[in-house]
């Protein structure tokens, strides 16, 4: 029987579901793309986030929270076994508010108080490389971007500041600011 309640879900040589229902836990769920046959299911975390862009060959990444914290975890694509947890920030101190996968990093943003952090893990490891608080004004805290990556660069473009920052330290490259009347978009050269 189905979970009463899908949430996101990522595509692959699967199909994979995150499933709530209001009378058990939160599972996740994985079907063979071509039969509709279910491949696996697992109880896991209340699971906030799951993209079949945060995948690699092999695994697949889920941002969610356990009872205490937000986490990201990197689970099997084939059987769904964890291949490892990371403790992000606890939830009575902040959130998980995205993530991204380029080459062999993930990279995790999140808020801790009043400020906005972005995390840069080993994805087969999920050790940490590096930590860094992004500076942008706090009335963005809550504000959506996007890390748009190139080679071993990203960019963050937030209404009229542009920030270009190396992947492997995190360290900002450069920065530019338009006057307020100019909105930037960073467009993937993909």
């Amino acid at each position: 029987k189905l979970p009463a309640w899908f949430f996101d879900f990522a595509l692959s040589d699967k199909v994979i579901f995150t499933g709530y229902s209001w009378s058990s836990d939160i599972e996740l769920h994985a079907f063979w793309k071509h039969s509709g046959e279910l491949a696996w299911k697992k109880p896991f975390y209340n699971v906030g986030g799951l993209s079949e862009h945060e995948q690699d060959n092999q695994n697949l990444f889920v941002m969610c929270a356990d009872k205490s914290n937000w986490i990201v975890a990197s689970l099997r694509k084939s059987n769904g076994e964890t291949n490892w947890v990371k403790t992000i920030v606890a939830q009575k101190d902040g959130r998980t508010t995205g993530y991204w996968l380029h080459k062999n990093s993930l990279y995790v943003r999140y808020e801790k108080g009043q400020s906005i952090f972005l995390q840069a893990l080993a994805s087969s490891t999920g050790k940490t490389i590096w930590n860094k608080p992004f500076d942008f004004p706090t009335y963005f805290r809550s504000a959506t971007f996007n890390l748009v990556f190139h080679e071993n660069t990203f960019t963050v473009a937030i209404k009229d500041s542009i920030k270009f920052f190396d992947t492997y330290s995190g360290n900002l490259l450069w920065s530019y600011q338009t006057d307020d009347s100019v909105e930037i978009q960073v467009l993937s050269p993909q």
